[in-house]
């Protein structure tokens, strides 16, 4: 929180541009790749703490979805509509005044919501220490996860998403302006786009009880997947027509999304039966790591495709080659990114229905025999 609070601060605005890129690089890195990581990874990594169920663990995964849902809609449409304004030409201009005051607001309610989860979280989970066992080594648990399957496809799965979201992300401003002609159709997608995990909310659980997470997250993804190589091929020029095939496309998709974090705790429980040995903030940091390496990865994406087809930014009106492949960058990069995150589930992700389960009852008697 503090961190964050010191990333938005006006009082280095007058100061050199060296300064001013040094500080900004400095905060950053303590808000994403210390402090945050530090309460993220004992975060995520306590939901298989909670509740041996995996009804419950979908659960878990749903509200903390669902709290991420109300955190965009937060932070990415009403903030803006505060720190935002116009002048009479119509130009947007930044009130960066307020910028500290906004970050200081969410500074404290996410202090305030860490204290509420700290002190009405149960573990029920519990591990009972080991006498006389051997200390693994870091080479030692680094063999063991690199031949982890489930781990292995999860991560795949996952540095494919975030491409594929990121992605959408940045070429959506140049998609809308560029090819549709109308800026507006941004900020009506990035609204849109939050229907699918909020309408499919009550129905993530009852879904993953019946059908499976793997089985949910397969066709979630080719359903994303053949959404995107529709578009792909219709090429079509109506903006709605593009964002009703999306949003209808990824209604499977944001189950699948809703559930992601309890994929996880099946890869602490499979990982413990392989093994013998508990490793809940391990596993749970090799994820954190690989998905931040996926951000870092994706977050260049955009701009190195829109490079790649010679996209002019001093250009008031592109070229036609380039609107097209502009279209082509939002629709068919996608479409593969999300083909194979269906693949890797489906051919790599041992975690079905059957075995997740089983794999319950195992560490049930287990702990019934402690």
């Amino acid at each position: 929180a503090l961190a964050s609070f010191l990333m938005y601060q006006t009082s280095m605005v007058n100061a050199s541009m060296t300064l001013r890129i040094v500080y900004m690089f400095g905060t950053y890195l303590l808000w994403g790749s210390v402090f945050y990581t530090a309460i993220n990874i004992p975060y995520g990594s306590m939901a298989s703490l909670i509740s041996p169920e995996a009804d419950d663990r979908a659960s878990l995964s749903t509200f903390r979805s669902m709290g991420s849902v109300v955190a965009n809609i937060a932070v990415g449409i009403g903030a803006p509509a505060v720190l935002y304004t116009s002048d009479a030409a119509g130009n947007q201009i930044v009130r960066g005044e307020l910028f500290p005051w906004a970050a200081l607001l969410f500074s404290v309610l996410s202090i305030g919501c860490y204290m509420i989860c700290y002190f009405m979280t149960t573990e029920r989970v519990k591990a009972v220490p080991k006498e006389n066992v051997k200390k693994v080594t870091f080479l030692e648990t680094g063999k063991e996860l690199l031949t982890n399957r489930a781990l292995i496809g999860i991560v795949i799965a996952s540095i494919c998403i975030l491409a594929a979201q990121i992605l959408n992300q940045s070429i959506n401003q140049y998609l809308f302006i560029d090819y549709f002609k109308d800026k507006n159709g941004v900020m009506i997608m990035n609204a849109v786009s939050m229907l699918p995990g909020i309408i499919l909310a009550p129905v993530a659980v009852p879904l993953s009880r019946k059908f499976g997470k793997k089985e949910v997250g397969i066709f979630g993804s080719l359903s994303g997947a053949a959404a995107c190589f529709l578009l792909f091929f219709m090429r079509t020029e109506s903006m709605w027509a593009y964002i009703i095939i999306n949003v209808i496309g990824f209604l499977g998709f944001g189950v699948f999304n809703l559930i992601m974090w309890a994929f996880i705790t099946d890869i602490i429980d499979d990982q413990e039966i392989r093994t013998g040995s508990r490793e809940d903030g391990t596993v749970y940091a090799v994820y954190s790591f690989a998905r931040k390496l996926g951000q870092a990865v994706a977050g260049g994406l955009g701009g190195w495709a829109l490079g790649w087809i010679g996209f002019d930014s001093e250009a008031l009106v592109q070229e036609a080659s380039v609107v097209q492949g502009i279209y082509n960058i939002a629709t068919l990069i996608p479409a593969i990114l999300y083909l194979i995150v269906g693949l890797s589930l489906l051919f790599i992700y041992p975690l079905g229905k059957k075995r997740v389960l089983e794999n319950i009852e195992i560490l049930k008697e287990k702990n019934r025999a402690k």
